[in-house]
């Protein structure tokens, strides 16, 4: 399904992307009601990179990260969710297209998701299993450990976890709505406790968002690099990881397969400790091309 080459190779992918950025501040589309805006793109470049992770380029933009009590979606938000603030990411990232799978984590890390299960408790039930089905189990010091071995092979591009800001932008995607998918369902791009039958599902099942990326809502959480803050008072506004400070606990962004909608949110956040293991807390990979 997603091919493993050892060369980089590019396609282009149509991506309708709206974005205030461009727009002057009267335009119907450029008002800042809290949610994404991208910078505007007729193509969203996608790499499959030697380690046979596929990635799609995200470019730079700026969006307002967070929920404003105006907004339809606020009956859900929670207090960490605010202020909300401006971010302006100023230089493009490339982030993984889907969650990391199992057969990528295995071919990296020499073990399957049994193992990971059994790592917690092996009584513990598995929630999918298959090279297509994104990893979890894995907590967020593995999945650094993860990022790490992929460095070490300097395939040209530098592997990290994305920022929690980066995350956001990437999900919303310039939808300043509770889901990248309005105003289409949720069950068109995401699986969750009302459609996935109790389990996770192969990765890129659901429609992707408007940079082609799979599975933003639901699925598996998604640790990001950030430690957890109660509120955005302090939080950068460059778009890179909070670092130090708040919790010593590690931010989740997106929901998964055993969560309601609310957690699914754009803007939604969730925290657990870095050792942390579950059947639907997975990850992403950010990577930056090296010089």
């Amino acid at each position: 399904m997603r091919p493993r080459d050892t060369v980089l190779r590019l396609t282009l992918v149509t991506s309708a992307v709206a974005c205030a950025l461009a727009l002057p501040p009267h335009h119907s589309a450029a008002r800042q009601d809290g949610g994404g805006c991208a910078t505007p793109a007729s193509a969203v470049t996608s790499v499959t990179a030697p380690s046979g992770i596929e990635l799609v380029y995200v470019p730079p933009g700026r969006f307002l990260m967070g929920v404003e009590k105006r907004r339809a979606d606020s009956r859900s938000r929670t207090p960490d969710e605010l202020p909300v603030h401006k971010v302006t990411i100023r230089r493009g990232f490339h982030i993984g297209k889907y969650e990391v799978t199992q057969a990528q984590w295995k071919a990296v890390m020499g073990a399957t998701a049994a193992r990971q299960r059994d790592k917690a408790n092996p009584s513990w039930r598995m929630a999918g299993e298959g090279d297509d089905y994104p990893v979890y189990y894995v907590n967020w010091d593995e999945a650094q450990e993860f990022i790490h071995r992929l460095n070490s092979r300097a395939d040209g591009f530098t592997y990290r976890l994305p920022s929690e800001a980066e995350w956001e932008y990437a999900c919303r995607a310039g939808s300043t709505d509770a889901f990248a998918s309005q105003p289409g369902p949720l069950d068109a791009m995401g699986w969750w406790n009302d459609n996935s039958g109790g389990q996770a599902h192969p990765v890129g099942q659901k429609r992707p968002n408007a940079f082609g990326l799979y599975d933003m809502h639901g699925n598996v959480w998604e640790w990001c690099q950030d430690n957890y803050h109660e509120s955005y008072v302090g939080a950068p506004k460059d778009g890179s990881a909070w670092l130090g400070g708040g919790s010593t606990n590690r931010v989740m962004r997106g929901g998964s397969w055993d969560y309601d909608s609310r957690h699914l949110r754009s803007a939604n956040r969730e925290s657990l400790p870095p050792h942390t293991r579950g059947n639907h807390i997975g990850f992403r990979v950010v990577a930056v091309a090296r010089p």
